[in-house]
């Protein structure tokens, strides 16, 4: 939580003297950090901070009242990163939630997220250990496993193999997930699997065996492929690679709607354990989207962001929206997601981590009454 005294600090920032951002490293990975001097005063913060984003979003909304008049010292990459900043307060969020009410609890969207999203990848792992073993394991499509525990069934021959399961969430990104029976009765494997806006990942582990590996989805190159890698008593197997199959498909109209404008030009691809993957670029945003297409519902968990540099090897970008869609013919739900910085001030503040409910019925009812309106 933001401490008042430095919220209060920030808030008060006027008469901007110079708005520098930059760069540093923080457990090995690159960040942004902001620094800011005015009335004699300064001020500095990363995203590794808490009010950062508040920080990023209050200096530009400073910065673009400010420059008109005054003569502000920054350079262009800063400037160019507070516009961008600022052009997200109209992004239009109320006008994308248009039509949907906001719930305290979420009805579909979490549950089927999970067994969706997780137990089909949980299930290709477990075929590829099998694998190294010369055993094939054919598993049934995962479909209204709405529980956090349960029991897998896959079919070995004349043999019904039985995989009792439970997972939790881990922050936003990841579930940590515990198989029993794997390669013999009363073994357990641990998996720890996370979708991201630019690939899917996992590591994964059983005792007994000695068994270890990691699986990735690099999904931001020309040609996508799913890499898994396997150690058993410190031998590892060859590495492999499995192309995804190229599709030709987009993204739901509603998903669109909170990704990017409906002409937009998508590449899409089909992950070896059924989850779809799809991307688009244009005028400097970025949209992707993982997309779980079930019997009865579809769900997906995309995200859209601002390239903040136009060289293609910088994928430094500023959050605009993340979220989980849960859609079927009744209703819809989505759980707008916290994005972490650099993200909107407007977005992290306001809007993430609220779900809010659709009710497709309710709008066809209104649609028929006002189309018998209308003959009468």
């Amino acid at each position: 939580m933001l401490d008042k005294r430095i919220q209060g600090q920030i808030l008060s920032i006027k008469n901007l003297k110079m708005v520098q951002l930059y760069q540093l490293f923080n457990e090995g990975r690159q960040i942004h950090g902001i620094q800011a001097f005015y009335d004699n005063q300064a001020i500095s913060l990363c995203e590794a901070d808490p009010g950062f984003d508040v920080l990023l979003d209050h200096l530009a909304k400073v910065y673009l009242a400010e420059s008109v008049f005054s003569e502000i010292v920054t350079d262009e990459e800063t400037k160019a990163f507070l516009e961008d900043c600022r052009a997200v307060r109209s992004n239009g969020y109320d006008a994308v939630l248009e039509g949907y009410e906001e719930e305290k609890v979420p009805l579909c969207v979490q549950k089927a997220y999970a067994w969706q999203f997780v137990l089909p990848a949980v299930q290709y792992v477990i075929q590829k250990i099998y694998e190294r073993k010369n055993i094939s394991v054919e598993f049934d499509v995962c479909e209204g496993h709405w529980f956090t525990q349960g029991v897998l069934c896959g079919q070995s021959g004349e043999e019904t193999k039985r995989f009792p399961y439970y997972f939790d969430q881990i922050g936003e990104e990841a579930y940590s997930v515990t198989v029993g029976n794997v390669l013999k009765n009363g073994n357990v494997l641990k998996m720890r699997l996370s979708y991201q806006k630019e690939g899917v990942y996992a590591t994964f582990e059983e005792h007994a065996y000695s068994i270890e590996g990691k699986m990735t989805a690099e999904l931001d190159l020309d040609e996508p492929e799913v890499l898994l890698r396997i150690l058993e008593n410190g031998q590892e197997a060859e590495l492999q690679g499995v192309k995804c199959e190229a599709l030709s498909e987009t993204p739901s109209p509603s998903a669109q709607r909170f990704l990017a404008k409906d002409d937009a030009q998508w590449e899409g691809y089909l992950l070896p354990w059924g989850i779809k993957f799809f991307y688009a670029s244009e005028n400097g945003e970025a949209a992707s989207a993982f997309v779980a297409d079930g019997k009865s519902a579809l769900v997906t968990l995309g995200c859209r962001s601002k390239l903040l540099s136009e060289n293609p090897a910088d994928k430094t970008s500023l959050g605009l929206i993340a979220f989980r869609l849960y859609e079927r013919e009744a209703m819809e739900e989505v759980h707008l997601l916290h994005i972490g910085a650099p993200g909107s001030g407007v977005y992290e503040n306001r809007y993430a981590g609220k779900y809010f409910l659709r009710s497709k019925t309710l709008e066809q009812r209104m649609k028929k009454d006002g189309n018998d309106q209308t003959r009468e």
